[in-house]
């Protein structure tokens, strides 16, 4: 089974909007990965009203995809 790392910046709306996205993925078949570093998919949940939530999840991406480029050819 596919496991998912749902991470979110922002508000208590983009916990419960997390939440609500983990639930129909487990629906799916998807299993809720501990962490980043063992999932095969990574969702960063951000509100893009707030711009200091924006620029953490950019951040956040940036990191993900180069330790991924490195470490998962």
């Amino acid at each position: 089974m596919p496991s998912v790392y749902i991470k979110t910046f922002g508000c208590q709306m983009n916990e419960r909007d997390s939440e609500a996205v983990a639930a129909q993925l487990v629906a799916k078949g998807y299993t809720l990965a501990p962490s980043e570093a063992l999932a095969d998919v990574v969702l960063l949940n951000t509100c893009s009203v707030r711009d200091f939530a924006e620029q953490k999840a950019l951040n956040k991406m940036r990191t993900l995809a180069a330790d991924f480029r490195r470490n998962r050819p």
